[in-house]
C-alpha cells in the first residue's frame, strides 16, 4: 500500500504467487504481474510481524508481540487467525522457517522448534563453540538442511534436523572471503539445495553446494 515498505516476503507455491509482509501491518500477493492488498477476516486487521511464511495452503506471520498466527488462504482472501504457538517463549524472535515443523530463531542464536504448535527438542550435536551466537536469518527448503547466517563471520552455518528421530546435527559452514565481500543482509537456498545465495549491500553472492 501507499507509504509501506517490504519488511519479508516468502513464495505460496500453491499459487505460485508472491506474498510479502509490509510495514503498515498489510500484506499484499504478486501473482501474474498484479499486486494485490489481501484482507483477513479478522476485524482487527493484520498484526505487526517480524516475518511471514506459507506452508500448503496457510500462511504463518511472526508477530511482534511473540506469537505466530496462522490463517487459512480461501479464494480471494484469508480466514480469521488461529494462534499457532501452543508453548514456548518466543520473545526476541527475529526468522521462522517452515517445513512440517516450525523454526523460530531468537536473537542470540537460539532455535525454537515447533510441531502443531508444541515445543520440541532442538539441541545442535557436534558443533563449534559458539557457531551460533551470531546468527541473524534462516532459510530451510523443503526436506532440507538448515541454513544460518552469520554476518559477523561472514558465514553461511548448516544444520540437519534428521525428523522425525530428532537427532539435530552441525554439517558444515560456508564462509565468504575477499575485499568485495560487504556486511551479509540475507539469504536463500534453490529447492534442490544446489545453489546458495547470500545477499550484501550490493551483490549476490552465489555459491555451489551439496546436501
Amino acid at each position: 500500500t501507499e507509504g509501506d515498505s517490504i519488511l519479508r516476503g516468502t513464495l505460496f507455491d500453491r499459487l505460485k504467487a508472491s506474498v510479502f509482509l509490509t510495514s503498515g501491518n498489510g500484506l499484499v500477493e504478486f501473482q501474474g504481474g498484479q499486486t494485490t492488498v489481501m484482507k483477513t477476516e479478522d476485524t482487527v486487521g493484520w498484526p505487526a510481524g517480524r516475518d511471514v511464511e506459507t506452508y500448503q495452503r496457510y500462511l504463518y506471520i511472526l508477530s511482534t508481540d511473540g506469537k505466530i498466527y496462522k490463517y487459512e488462504r480461501l479464494s480471494n482472501r484469508y480466514g480469521p487467525s488461529v494462534q499457532y504457538n501452543v508453548n514456548g517463549d518466543l520473545s526476541n524472535a527475529i526468522d521462522m522457517s517452515i517445513d512440517q515443523s516450525v523454526y523460530i530463531l531468537k536473537e542470540g542464536g537460539a532455535v525454537v522448534k515447533l510441531f502443531r504448535g508444541e515445543v520440541q527438542p532442538f539441541v545442535i550435536h557436534g558443533a563449534p563453540d559458539g557457531v551460533m551466537k551470531g546468527v541473524t536469518h534462516m532459510v530451510k527448503p523443503l526436506g532440507g538442511h538448515l541454513y544460518f547466517l552469520d554476518p559477523t563471520k561472514k558465514r553461511v552455518v548448516v544444520v540437519a534436523d534428521n525428523s522425525p528421530s530428532g537427532d539435530v546435527s552441525y554439517v558444515r559452514q560456508y564462509v565468504l572471503e575477499g575485499e568485495q565481500v560487504g556486511t551479509l543482509q540475507d539469504l536463500y537456498v534453490d529447492p534442490d539445495e544446489a545453489h546458495l545465495y547470500v545477499l550484501d549491500e550490493q551483490r549476490l553472492h552465489v555459491i555451489d553446494i551439496k546436501k
